[in-house]
Order: structure tokens, then C-alpha cells, then sequence
């Protein structure tokens, strides 16, 4: 298990760097984005399923409980959650659902969020999964919730020299090219230097989600089975 919040192992790496498919990465970034829309462990589960991974816990026997991650169409392609990196592992998505600070989506923003996941599946566009996901993280890591925050935060990144900024960048571009986000928010925020963002409204909250519609069929491009 790893403590770093996303680890990317050896074989990983060199498999990204050759251009090469990874099915670690591809899990990785299936469970990002069912994080990031679910409500709770239950739609976590029932997310991940419609994105053909199933969940289950590991054996008893293992000093720190967590979930497996595999494949349903290819269940020998497996991996336990902190194995990505600690906030994909059981306990840390728990404590996610958890949180004050958790902010849930609203209707809109989740629909356009699982129509372009199941499409992205459905055509096996890695891609544009690997985009959304990316995109997801980085506007939970800043709190980013329409495209308003995308400027002050570029702007306070920039300001304090951060690396992060060119991450921020591509999840404002990734989100203005598919209408992920509304122009303003939900709530006001105060910002380190400039002013507050007006206040304004979101759809209602659901009371379940409906998940991402299932992906029938998934092709299979020329996929290394071994990697951890």
C-alpha cells in the first residue's frame, strides 16, 4: 500500500511513457470518477459497476482492510485501492462520503458527468476518460464548482508560484469544452487576493443518483495483462 495520495508504480509509468495502455491507470481513473459523483459507498459501488468495475473487499487476513478493484469483464486485472494511491482505498473514500467539506453535485452537473463517462466507456475513449478524471480531482482539490472559480484559482496559483497550475488550466479547458460546470456557483467564496464570488444557484440535490448508464460493449486494444 502506498501513502501518497495517487501512487503511480514502475510498470505503470513505463507503460504511459511508451504510449501503452495500462489497465491500473484505466481502474484508476474509473474509481476517480465515481469518487467524485457519488453520494455515498453505495453509489460509489453502483457507479463503478455501470463503468464495468466491480468492488469487493480483500481478504481478512490482510493487515489493513481495503477494497479490490477489477475488472468485470477481465477479473484477473485486480488491484487493492491504496495500491493506486491512499485516497482510492477504502477507508479514505469512507471518510470522503464523511466530510463537512464534501460538496455533492447537483442534478445538471451529475448528468452531463455520467453522459460523458458512459460515452467514453462505451467507445473505449481512454482518453477522454483519463480528462474527466483529472478534471473531477482538480476541482475537488481546489473546491472548484463553475467556471468562475477556474480564474480566481489560476490566479492564486499563479500568484504563489504553484506547479499546479497548469492542471487547473486543462480542467477549466476540459470543462469549458464540454459544458461541465455552470458560469457561477453555489455559494460565495472569499479568495486570498480579489473578491468574493457572487452567490448563486444550483439545481436541487438528488436524493439518489441514478448512476451512469451502462456501457454494452468495451473493445479491447492490445493490452498488457501484467502490471502492478
Amino acid at each position: 500500500q502506498s501513502r501518497q495520495r495517487v501512487y503511480v508504480g514502475k510498470a505503470e509509468a513505463s507503460l504511459k511513457d511508451a504510449g501503452r495502455y495500462s489497465w491500473v491507470s484505466d481502474i484508476r481513473d474509473r474509481v476517480s470518477i465515481a469518487r467524485s459523483i457519488a453520494t455515498d459507498e453505495a453509489d460509489f459501488k453502483a457507479a463503478l459497476k455501470s463503468m464495468g468495475v466491480t468492488v469487493s473487499d480483500n481478504s481478512p487476513k490482510c493487515a489493513r482492510r481495503d477494497w479490490i478493484y477489477s475488472f468485470s469483464d477481465h477479473p484477473s486485472r485486480r488491484i487493492s485501492g491504496e495500491k493506486m494511491g491512499l485516497m482510492f482505498g477504502r477507508d479514505s473514500i469512507r471518510s470522503h462520503f464523511l466530510s463537512i467539506d464534501f460538496v455533492r453535485l447537483g442534478d445538471a452537473e451529475y448528468e452531463r458527468i455520467a453522459a460523458i463517462a458512459a460515452e467514453a466507456v462505451e467507445l473505449d475513449d481512454l482518453s477522454e476518460l483519463h480528462d474527466l478524471a483529472l478534471t473531477l480531482e482538480a476541482n475537488e482539490r481546489y473546491q472548484i464548482d463553475s467556471m468562475v472559480d477556474y480564474e480566481h484559482v489560476i490566479d492564486e496559483l499563479e500568484h504563489s508560484g504553484s506547479e499546479d497550475v497548469e492542471a487547473v488550466k486543462a480542467a477549466r479547458s476540459f470543462s469549458s469544452r464540454k459544458s461541465l460546470l455552470p458560469q457561477r456557483g453555489s455559494a460565495a467564496r472569499i479568495y486570498s487576493h480579489g473578491s468574493s464570488r457572487n452567490p448563486a444557484t444550483w439545481s436541487g440535490q438528488r436524493d439518489r443518483p441514478v448512476g451512469i448508464q451502462q456501457a454494452q460493449e468495451r473493445t479491447e486494444p492490445n493490452r498488457d495483462a501484467k502490471e502492478r
